[in-house]
């Protein structure tokens, strides 16, 4: 309807006489194509009319409240699910964590845009090695020790390895279009499959987060002292 509005007042039309199809704007009377729909939004966007074109819509999925007592609830019309897998490798003596390769496998309904679907992912999987590595928010007294970005470190883009996205397509129901929430939810599992891959690697479970060299090599050194009193 702003397109149509515009070109309506181009044509000195009735509104309600012109309409929009086959990408182009046509007089529904005699069915005359009028313009094209990339010269509508020229026209729109032209120094004679100036007007933004701006969709609005809405969606309220069915949902309930939480009951904080009992932790039921539910706050979605739909739930994403996923996977992953982390490929590391470490050095024992350094302790350092290399991550080689990760793969993500969402489930994220119906991909509308598949490209920023995977883009999202891949930032996420950024944000995750982030937080399982370098991120450490330092506090003393209440109040936060990190001045700046020198002492809180995150990813560069020089450091992200490979990364594989997998997009699971299922038709749900509730969704916009058959979509599900993408937002940050690739993050969720990240540091988990880290820490996965590293036991895998060391046998040795971190269960705190960042996975740093110092905790691998302490972790290590306390294995290899109790294998020494067990035997």
């Amino acid at each position: 309807m702003q397109i149509l509005e515009i070109v309506a007042q181009e044509y000195k039309l009735n509104i309600v006489d012109i309409d929009i199809k086959a990408e182009k704007v046509i007089y529904k009377k005699d069915g005359k194509v009028l313009m094209t729909f990339d010269k509508a939004l020229e026209l729109c966007y032209s120094f004679n009319y100036g007007k933004q074109i701006i969709g609005r819509g809405s969606y309220n999925p069915k949902t309930t409240p939480i009951d904080f007592r009992t932790g039921e609830g539910n706050v979605s019309g739909s739930y994403g699910f996923e996977a992953q897998i982390v490929e590391v490798e470490v050095d024992k003596e350094t302790g350092i964590v290399k991550v080689l390769e990760l793969w993500d496998a969402h489930d994220i309904g119906k991909a509308i845009n598949p490209q920023s679907v995977e883009s999202q992912i891949e930032g996420s999987l950024a944000m995750g090695l982030g937080y399982t590595f370098y991120e450490d928010m330092k506090f003393k007294n209440g109040r936060v020790l990190n001045a700046n970005f020198a002492g809180y470190r995150v990813p560069r883009s020089i450091g992200i390895p490979k990364m594989n996205t997998i997009l699971v397509e299922t038709d749900d129901p509730e969704g916009p279009f058959g979509a599900k929430g993408m937002g940050e939810a690739a993050l969720l599992p990240t540091s988990a499959a880290i820490a996965n891959a590293v036991e895998d690697a060391i046998g040795i479970r971190i269960k705190e987060l960042p996975i740093t060299p110092d905790k691998i090599i302490k972790a290590l050194k306390e294995k290899a002292a109790q294998a020494h009193k067990e035997a």
